[in-house]
């Protein structure tokens, strides 16, 4: 039997599950018979069942073939999380034999059958086990051990291992697909919506209607030629920005220097790094020396970084995003390498699309799905349009055929035809020209898109969440004080003190990770000030086993010299070094020197730590100024460096003082918020920086406004609790609140506005937050409601708190410059990234004006871009309304259009006030709150529904009229029939007429202006095309000439008084229109009708949206009563 089976009845399997990449995969394997059916019926159908089915791969899947297991699998069905839906084919793949390699992991399993069954998704390959499980092939960093980076480094690869490990993961090369211009044509060609204007074309060209399909195939190819433009653009750009394969250095398996093609590295190879550097070809672990590299191609930050050789403990696994120091990053440039000989040595882990520039190509390229209620109601509404105008057409079948003298094909086209006009195929080309415009007003504001569909999403953002540094600030950082602790108090270091025994400047000189360059110092701005402060000089060399850093004192007298370093890491929000202090007085034993968060190494502290140290932090933080803590300790001389861990040293240190940093904030940040507040949109900041600075920056940008209570939430105990941070000001400290506290606290909202305001917001840390998701998941929507600023926060925290946001209803914008904000920039509804580096390719807008000034400016014209595509998608749904309205009402009559009638409604009506909308500009202030998102709202079904009862009315009573007229004539007494009707008919004149007003007066309900449109009498181009339309179907109406009588088909006798009437009608339904219109805007009853309807329809949504959430918070005080509870 053809459908034997049921997908039901074999295991889903869920590959990468609880990561951002999680699918389900379904098997199926071939049905020979259910292959041949379908092809019988593409043959049948012309093709419509293939194009169909196109659409929806997944379906054809499940049509030619039956569900089996995953390994009996010849193609497997993907569902991923965003609801996108794909089929990939199973390969198998012979795998030769490696004699001479020990293997990684997952290799054994393929060594004993020497094949391997995977499957390619998203460019990533996928193999599949024979107990059913689906395995993502990464790399050889995947539980890869000290012992067993050692094993591999000992030795290179031989070429029988070179091609076992090419077969498992392929050829290393970011292959980029740029297909040719006529393939992506072809692919934007086959959207459902050129395909059905391929048929609407057809049939009226059977009709003989050319004038206006030719019109609309014009601008659709402009239009599918600039998309298809577009898109060859991008892939063409990212292509040059994965680079060509080149030739390297590489150790074979016998120790000798081997020529190979990167296309041909694999994870395993030791690859050779020349002493001029190189740009990377794959993810490599650095095994000896240190390398200087340029990773603004891939993380966006201008300055270059160190990278030191490996160092692991022996009970720790490499994992590539905690051990970036020891890692060269595929698509970063090498600028220096340093070691004794010509080249360093660097083990290959990850290859092709498994390395991160990879993934962030294949991200770019394959994007998540867009979840954008207008974009899917507007699908939605032309399916409803679709099933009425089958209905029409069946209506069209029966009405025609009890006429008679029409033959069958005459009865099908013209039914058919009835679906051409109710779904209208120039909707895409108007659409189109909209955003053509918008793109345009984004380019001159110096704010470039590479997602278009993202434009008009813009305009529904009611929050925005801002990185700090280089984005509220500015990136360069000026060390503003050093205080060491002298005697139970902080002394100020002047800059130029030349005392070299001091603890903390000797710190500064050593505890960093910059580098020379060029005969520079350079490295991180943080590291460089406090160097520079030091007055230290910086001496590198380099010896056959490694690579150190000495830093020399300004007398010369005493050198430090680096021999062991622990990196930077956000999560851990501290550096160590162990170093070797040398001075030509005397020896000095071992030295530790540990800088990082104050809150961080002062836990680590076990003497100079008092009162005194939390107060001056207190101080500073709420100044806005960002503050670093150093702790030193001493180590033994004889102590075996290499092997001691980072748990080992730091612990048991000594305080010795904090430098602190102004870090101003940019002109522009503060009035941009202030912007965003009155336009209704909601500002946030997540940062990596101490809470207390973020507070001070949000009071001074106004994130937190100043009369605003803070509370920082922190956890106690696995307890929540809070703390009022009082303001910078007061100079106070936070006190802590009891439990017991009934002081209470009142929620300000204004119920005609957008802007829900409480008189407090929350701060937190990543860690409370991360908490607060796992164990108190009930106050997650409470906490993103009244938070305002993150701290701590870590590039996963901002993703997820992107997602989060999105999840209780908001639309969410992400502006940010940096490494840390590439992930959310691309989780956000929309992104703005402050940088021309790769991380702008990756977000969807990019902004060359380096301040967040740019956010308003684009939320400004997203607003504009998406009322001005609601108003054309309106206009155009009414025009197609009026039109398939009298249609069927000259059907009834035996007649019609014709096709000048035609041509005059399609194009020079219709088709030109469309165009004319576009052509709106932005208004220049903000508008108070944002236009609906949707489609559906209440009010504007109500206002369609009953404008459309009116219009049917007065086509209605023009038809009336024109048979009481003295000179009526029927029509089968005014000419000859074609095509089945009878064209001239003093019906087509009454209702063609009539909707020729229609056509026009229906421009003024859907076209929305202000406040996010200059109003309607600046548009130049309407008011023409108004003026020159009008008169033009006034002149129709009153004294139609010889030629206008010919071509539209008006009866040669047409009284004057049915001429009045129609104007009179015309005007009728003009003042008829604009009254509903007002009444449905303005009246105040029927607002609190369609209000409660529409609260109604939403309290039905399961989800908690964030305005329930704010109604639920104006009645009680959460902070309070969660923390009575706990």
């Amino acid at each position: 039997m053809l459908f034997l089976h049921s997908v039901d009845e074999y295991e889903k399997m869920k590959v990468n599950e609880g990561t951002e990449d999680e699918f389900t995969a379904h098997g199926y394997h071939r049905n020979n018979l259910r292959t041949i059916l379908f092809w019988l019926l593409c043959i049948i159908t012309g093709g419509i069942v293939w194009i169909v089915l196109r659409w929806y791969p997944e379906k054809r899947a499940r049509f030619v073939n039956d569900p089996c297991s995953l390994s009996e699998a010849h193609c497997v069905t993907i569902y991923a999380l965003d609801g996108q839906k794909y089929v990939e084919e199973v390969k198998e793949v012979s795998v030769p034999l490696a004699e001479d390699q020990s293997t990684v992991h997952f290799e054994s399993d393929i060594l004993k059958d020497l094949k391997m069954r995977y499957f390619v998704h998203m460019f990533l390959r996928y193999r599949i086990c024979c107990d059913d499980t689906v395995h993502e092939i990464t790399g050889h960093d995947q539980m890869l051990s000290k012992s067993k980076i050692d094993e591999l480094a000992s030795q290179g690869v031989s070429p029988t291992t070179t091609n076992f490990r090419k077969a498992i993961h392929g050829s290393n090369h970011i292959e980029v697909p740029v297909r040719s211009f006529f393939v992506y044509c072809a692919q934007e060609a086959a959207n459902p919506f050129y395909v059905f204007q391929v048929f609407s074309f057809t049939l009226w060209f059977i009709e003989g209607y050319i004038y206006y399909p030719c019109v609309i195939i014009l601008i659709s190819l402009t239009s599918i030629v600039a998309t298809a433009y577009q898109t060859l653009k991008q892939m063409q750009k990212l292509h040059k920005m994965v680079g060509q394969p080149c030739n390297v250095q590489c150790l074979n398996n016998v120790g000798e220097q081997v020529t190979k093609c990167s296309i041909d590295l694999v994870p395993g190879d030791i690859l050779l790094i020349p002493n001029d550097g190189m740009d990377m070809p794959c993810d490599s672990i650095l095994l000896e020396g240190a390398c200087v590299v340029n990773e603004s191609s891939l993380t966006g930050e201008s300055f270059p970084v160190s990278k030191k050789s490996f160092e692991m403990e022996t009970d720790v696994t490499y994992h590539l995003e905690e051990h970036k120091l020891y890692t060269l990053q595929y698509g970063t440039h090498v600028l220096q390498a340093r070691s004794s000989g010509r080249y360093v040595r660097s083990l290959v882990v990850r290859t092709n699309f498994c390395t991160l520039k990879g993934r962030l190509i294949r991200r770019i390229i394959h994007p998540k799905a867009l979840k954008f209620q207008a974009y899917r109601e507007a699908f939605r509404f032309l399916g409803f349009l679709g099933f009425l105008g089958i209905i029409g057409m069946i209506f069209s079948f029966v009405v025609l055929g009890r006429q008679g003298q029409i033959t069958i094909g005459e009865l099908v086209v013209n039914s058919l035809d009835v679906i051409t006009i109710i779904v209208p195929p120039g909707l895409p080309a108007c659409l189109s020209v909209g955003i053509i415009f918008a793109l345009n007003k984004l380019k001159a504001h110096d704010i470039f898109c590479i997602d278009s569909q993202r434009i008009n999403m813009c305009g529904d953002l009611n929050l925005f969440v801002f990185d700090k540094t280089g984005t509220l600030t500015e990136d360069h950082l000026e060390v503003k004080g050093v205080y060491q602790k002298e005697d139970e108090e902080l002394v100020n270091v002047r800059k130029g003190d030349q005392n070299e025994n001091n603890l903390l400047i000797r710190g500064m000189a050593c505890c960093h990770s910059l580098h020379h360059q060029d005969g520079h110092v350079t490295g991180n701005p943080v590291d460089t000030g406090m160097f520079d402060f030091s007055k230290w000089s910086m001496k590198e060399t380099s010896s056959e086993s490694d690579f150190l850093q000495s830093m020399e004192s300004p007398s010369t007298n005493q050198t430090i010299t680096i021999l062991k370093e622990f990196p930077f890491e956000s999560s851990l929000q501290r550096m160590s070094v162990i170093v070797n202090e040398e001075s030509k007085s005397e020896s000095q034993p071992l030295r530790v020197y540990m800088k990082g968060s104050p809150e961080m190494i002062l836990s680590f502290c076990v003497s100079g730590v008092d009162e005194s140290i939390f107060q001056f932090l207190k101080e500073e933080t709420d100044l806005g100024h960002r503050v670093l803590a150093m702790a030193t300790r001493t180590l033994s001389s004889d102590a075996d460096v290499r092997s001691l861990s980072r748990v080992e040293i730091e612990s048991g240190l000594h305080f010795c003082g904090l430098i602190v940093f102004v870090n101003a904030v940019k002109d522009a940040s503060a009035s941009s918020i202030a912007t965003l507040k009155d336009g209704g949109v909601r500002s946030v900041m997540a940062t990596g920086d101490h809470l207390n600075t973020a507070v001070a920056v949000a009071r001074d940008v106004e994130i937190c406004r100043p009369m605003q209570q803070v509370y920082h939430l922190k956890m106690e105990k696995d307890n929540l609790v809070y703390s009022k941070v009082k303001c910078v000001t007061s100079r106070e400290s936070s006190v802590q609140l009891s439990v017991a506290s009934t002081e209470s606290t009142t929620v300000f909202i204004e119920r005609d506005s957008p802007k829900l305001y409480l008189d407090y917001c929350c701060a937190l840390t990543g860690d409370v937050y991360n908490e607060i998701k796992r164990n108190h998941k009930d106050l997650l929507p409470n906490v993103l409601l009244s938070t305002s600023v993150y701290a701590r926060m870590s590039p996963m925290d901002k993703s997820m708190l992107m997602e989060d946001l999105k999840e209780i209803g908001y639309s969410v914008g992400m502006c940010g410059d940096g490494a840390n904000d590439c992930g959310a920039l691309r989780a956000a509804n929309a992104g703005i990234a402050l940088s021309e580096a790769e991380a702008s390719v990756a977000a969807p807008f990019t902004s060359k004006v380096f301040d967040i000034s740019c956010v308003p400016q684009l939320v400004r014209e997203g607003r504009a871009a998406l009322v001005t595509s609601f108003s054309i998608f309106k206009y155009i749904a009414l025009y197609s309304f009026i039109q398939f309205f009298g249609v069927l009402i000259l059907y009834n009559f035996k007649t019609s259009y014709s096709d000048w009638g035609f041509f005059m409604a399609d194009l020079i009506l219709a088709f030109a006030f469309a165009l004319a909308i576009t052509r709106s500009k932005t208004s220049s202030a903000l508008a108070e709150k944002g236009p609906p998102g949707r489609l559906s709202e209440i009010k504007t079904i109500v206002n369609i529904f009953v404008q459309l009862i009116v219009l049917l009315v007065f086509q209605i009573l023009a038809a009336i009229f024109a048979r009481r007229d003295a000179f009526y004539q029927s029509p089968e007494k005014m000419g000859e029939i074609d095509f089945g009707f009878y064209y001239v008919s003093y019906e087509s004149y009454a209702v063609v007429s009539m909707n020729f007003f229609q056509y026009i007066w229906t421009v003024f309900p859907c076209y929305t202006s202000e406040p996010y449109l200059e109003p309607l009498y600046k548009n130049r181009w309407f008011i023409g095309i108004f003026i020159v339309n009008l008169t033009l179907v006034v002149l129709s109406v009153l004294a139609p000439a010889d030629f206008i009588r010919t071509i539209f088909e008006y009866p040669t006798k047409i009284s004057q008084n049915l001429s009045l009437i129609i104007i009179g009608l015309g005007l009728a339904n003009l003042f008829v229109l604009l009254g509903i219109d007002w009444l449905v805007q303005k009246m105040h009853c029927l607002k609190l009708c369609l209000g409660k309807i529409n609260a109604l329809l939403k309290r039905r949504k399961k989800k908690a949206n964030y305005k329930i959430v704010f109604n639920r918070l104006s009645h009680e005080n959460w902070i309070e009563d969660s923390i009575k509870s706990e």
